[in-house]
């Protein structure tokens, strides 16, 4: 392993550990899990650092580890499966604690009942965008096709997730919630 990979990889590391983690505990149910999604999207990182894109490491890594939580869960679904299967419990969504509801306002909840309705790329694109804050090549690389794919896939799912909040709620109320939720301004 040569100074200069070992070096970069740690500045590398030190840069983004904080916006990865930041990323995992907003999608997963507690801080383990999320810590050990991060430490398992650096490995991953070290094994593929031939292909890191130098002015776009953040969006890179924000890929590795979507593609790291959506193996998560499909384990995790596989798991409850075969709980299932063999007459064992059912394992329960997660459901935010009385602390937390309290700090969402209505409007929030609505925005995130109608975004947990909508497909996981549309989910994905969405808290790329509002959450990460990546707009263009960003986002492009994070999901893996260009920016004007990007762009055209946030718009639609935008679209799909003002459709999903619309059936609720005064129009006034989801639009100001809407452009909160996907970081739109007015």
């Amino acid at each position: 392993m040569a100074e200069v990979d070992r070096t970069a990889f740690e500045d590398l590391y030190r840069d983004h550990y904080w916006a990865l983690l930041r990323f995992a505990v907003r999608r997963t149910p507690d801080e383990e899990r999320a810590r050990d999604l991060v430490a398992e999207t650096f490995a991953i990182a070290w094994r593929r650092r031939d292909s890191l894109p130098p002015s776009h490491a953040l969006p890179w890594l924000y890929k590795i580890a979507g593609n790291v939580l959506a193996n998560e869960r499909r384990r995790d679904q596989r798991t409850a499966a075969a709980y299932r299967t063999l007459g064992g419990y059912s394992l329960t969504d997660y459901q935010a604690d009385t602390a937390e509801r309290t700090e969402w306002t209505h409007a929030l909840e609505e925005v995130l009942q109608a975004l947990r309705r909508l497909s996981g790329d549309d989910q994905r694109v969405l808290t790329l965008h509002a959450w990460e804050g990546l707009i263009g090549r960003d986002l492009g690389i994070a999901l893996g096709c260009s920016a004007a794919t990007a762009s055209v896939r946030l718009h639609r799912a935008r679209r799909r997730l003002d459709a999903a909040v619309r059936g609720r709620g005064s129009r006034s109320d989801q639009t100001s919630a809407l452009r909160g939720a996907t970081g739109e301004q007015s």
